[in-house]
């Protein structure tokens, strides 16, 4: 499984969670970055609008499915680690944390939360506190 490069965090050192955490602390730099918006706001324009080709569309949607993999694969780690509790399902928390995140992107990328960049670690902190939550 690969994580995107622009995504891609020296883990050598760090746990699973710690993994996650700081990969998803990077969504922050990312969203400061004007072209990037402009970039998301492209995809988002043709995953769910009537721009580009069902190729395109279908490579889009794999990328995103990339993400909730990556998600999926560090959770599950946590477990085996013992970061987690053995009883979390991983694929409902990686849903869970996939779904969050990416509506956190739509919800800066909108305009609808102009400082949410300012408060991405907290955020973040607290979606990881929640993924014990999702048991069998």
């Amino acid at each position: 499984m690969r994580i995107p490069t622009f995504f891609t965090i020296n883990r050598d050192n760090l746990s699973p969670l710690q993994s996650l955490r700081e990969w998803l602390y990077t969504i922050n730099e990312s969203l400061r970055c004007k072209d990037n918006i402009l970039f998301i706001k492209i995809i988002n324009n043709v995953l769910w609008g009537n721009h580009g080709s069902k190729r395109i569309k279908k490579m889009l949607r794999d990328i995103n499915s990339d993400f909730n993999k990556n998600y999926l694969l560090l959770i599950k780690d946590a477990i085996k680690k013992k970061e987690l509790p053995e009883n979390v399902d991983p694929v409902k928390a990686s849903n869970f944390l996939c779904s969050v995140i990416t509506g956190y992107i739509m919800q800066y990328v909108d305009g609808a939360q102009s400082d949410i960049v300012d408060f991405n670690k907290p955020l973040v902190d607290m979606f990881i506190e929640q993924l014990p939550k999702f048991i069998f």
